[in-house]
Protein backbone atom coordinates (compact mmCIF):
# COMPACT_ATOMS: atom_id res chain seq x y z
CA UNK A 1 0.00 0.00 0.00
CA UNK A 2 1.27 3.49 -0.90
CA UNK A 3 1.97 6.20 1.50
CA UNK A 4 1.70 9.94 0.91
CA UNK A 5 3.51 13.04 2.35
CA UNK A 6 0.89 15.85 3.73
CA UNK A 7 1.85 19.57 5.02
CA UNK A 8 0.55 19.20 8.40
CA UNK A 9 -0.25 22.59 8.87
CA UNK A 10 -2.98 22.27 5.63
CA UNK A 11 -3.87 18.47 6.25
CA UNK A 12 -3.90 18.07 9.92
CA UNK A 13 -5.68 21.08 10.81
CA UNK A 14 -8.56 19.57 13.01
CA UNK A 15 -9.88 15.90 14.14
CA UNK A 16 -12.08 15.42 10.73
CA UNK A 17 -9.16 16.37 8.60
CA UNK A 18 -6.42 14.23 10.78
CA UNK A 19 -8.67 11.00 10.65
CA UNK A 20 -9.45 11.68 6.24
CA UNK A 21 -5.66 11.93 5.71
CA UNK A 22 -4.47 9.88 8.16
CA UNK A 23 -7.43 6.64 6.93
CA UNK A 24 -5.78 7.93 3.48
CA UNK A 25 -1.99 7.25 4.85
CA UNK A 26 -0.37 10.46 4.82
CA UNK A 27 2.06 10.88 6.61
CA UNK A 28 2.20 15.14 8.54
CA UNK A 29 5.35 16.88 7.71
CA UNK A 30 6.43 20.52 9.20
CA UNK A 31 7.01 22.23 6.40
CA UNK A 32 10.35 24.10 7.28
CA UNK A 33 11.45 21.72 9.70
CA UNK A 34 13.92 20.04 7.27
CA UNK A 35 14.12 15.83 6.14
CA UNK A 36 15.37 15.50 9.73
CA UNK A 37 12.33 14.66 11.40
CA UNK A 38 10.06 11.88 12.86
CA UNK A 39 7.91 11.70 9.50
CA UNK A 40 10.67 11.56 7.15
CA UNK A 41 12.40 8.73 8.72
CA UNK A 42 9.22 7.00 8.95
CA UNK A 43 9.02 7.10 4.97
CA UNK A 44 12.30 6.23 4.76
CA UNK A 45 11.79 3.33 6.68
CA UNK A 46 8.84 2.02 4.61
CA UNK A 47 10.70 2.90 2.00
CA UNK A 48 13.93 0.99 2.86
CA UNK A 49 10.97 -2.26 3.11
CA UNK A 50 10.06 -1.51 -0.55
CA UNK A 51 7.24 0.54 0.52
CA UNK A 52 5.72 3.43 -1.87
CA UNK A 53 5.36 7.08 -0.93
CA UNK A 54 4.04 9.73 -3.11
CA UNK A 55 6.16 13.03 -2.75
CA UNK A 56 4.85 16.25 -4.28
CA UNK A 57 8.09 18.07 -5.03
CA UNK A 58 6.64 21.36 -5.95
CA UNK A 59 7.36 22.39 -1.79
CA UNK A 60 3.87 24.56 -1.74
CA UNK A 61 0.57 24.59 -2.38
CA UNK A 62 -0.17 25.27 -5.86
CA UNK A 63 -3.21 27.81 -5.94
CA UNK A 64 -3.03 29.44 -9.22
CA UNK A 65 -2.28 27.90 -13.18
CA UNK A 66 1.15 28.74 -12.94
CA UNK A 67 3.69 25.91 -12.85
CA UNK A 68 6.34 26.13 -10.05
CA UNK A 69 10.22 24.73 -10.47
CA UNK A 70 10.20 20.81 -8.74
CA UNK A 71 12.74 20.72 -6.09
CA UNK A 72 14.41 17.35 -6.24
CA UNK A 73 17.13 17.75 -3.09
CA UNK A 74 15.16 16.21 -0.26
CA UNK A 75 14.23 13.35 -2.46
CA UNK A 76 17.13 12.70 -4.31
CA UNK A 77 19.08 13.19 -0.96
CA UNK A 78 17.03 10.08 0.75
CA UNK A 79 17.44 7.92 -2.33
CA UNK A 80 21.22 8.48 -2.90
CA UNK A 81 21.40 7.15 1.00
CA UNK A 82 20.31 3.83 0.50
CA UNK A 83 21.82 1.76 -1.82
CA UNK A 84 18.67 -1.06 -1.90
CA UNK A 85 16.82 -1.03 -5.20
CA UNK A 86 14.45 1.82 -5.90
CA UNK A 87 11.68 3.37 -7.93
CA UNK A 88 12.37 7.42 -8.51
CA UNK A 89 10.10 8.56 -10.72
CA UNK A 90 10.27 12.64 -11.00
CA UNK A 91 7.46 13.72 -13.06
Amino acid sequence: MRWALGASEICFTNNFYAKFFGYGRVVPVVRGDGVYQPSMDFVLTKLNKGGWVHVFPEGTVLNTSNYLYIVHGAVNNEYKKNNKRKCLMHI
